[in-house]
């Protein structure tokens, strides 16, 4: 609700400025000029906001992580994260899930070269759709699980501080 109440002040803004810093020859110019801009940066939010695809693909560009944090216990390390990943969404306090353009052996190779010497193990209740890992970072144990993403290419990564 706020954004939409900034952008509102912001169009009423621009508008007013044109009216009253115009010349009256270019006035009509100059409202054509702000409503193509406001008209395209509408649809364009509009977008981002409704689809899917298009707003991961945004923010892989834009809005990259590069670290899971744990919001409960701040004596857990935060885990870095591989590149070309960013946010989804929380499901815990504790765990997050990321969207990568990474193949799963990319991400599995990724983890296994950061965690903790020898702790990096394929769990029991892997399947072919979700690949289960448990490791430890720094002394914290850690789950990771792979799932390929509805794009064509790319993987969901959810990630849990397992320290239960």
């Amino acid at each position: 609700m706020n954004y939409f109440f900034i952008v509102i002040v912001f169009i009423i803004l621009s508008f007013g400025m044109a009216f009253l810093a115009v010349k009256k020859n270019f006035l009509i110019y100059t409202i054509i000029a702000l409503v193509l801009f406001w008209g395209i940066l509408g649809t364009v939010g509009f977008r981002y906001f409704t689809n899917q695809q298009f707003r991961l693909s945004v923010d892989l560009k834009f809005r990259q992580v590069n670290q899971h944090k744990n919001l409960t216990d701040k004596n857990i390390p935060s885990l870095p994260l591989p590149e070309s990943t960013v946010f989804y969404y929380r499901y815990s306090d504790k765990a997050a899930t990321y969207c990568t353009t990474l193949g799963k052996g990319e991400v599995t190779n990724y983890f296994k070269r950061i965690s903790d010497k020898d702790t990096f193990m394929k769990d029991s209740s892997s399947t072919d759709e979700r690949e289960k890992f448990r490791f430890n970072y720094k002394n914290t144990p850690f789950t990771l699980s792979i799932e390929t993403s509805i794009n064509p290419q790319g993987n969901y990564i959810y990630i849990d501080s397992n320290t239960n």
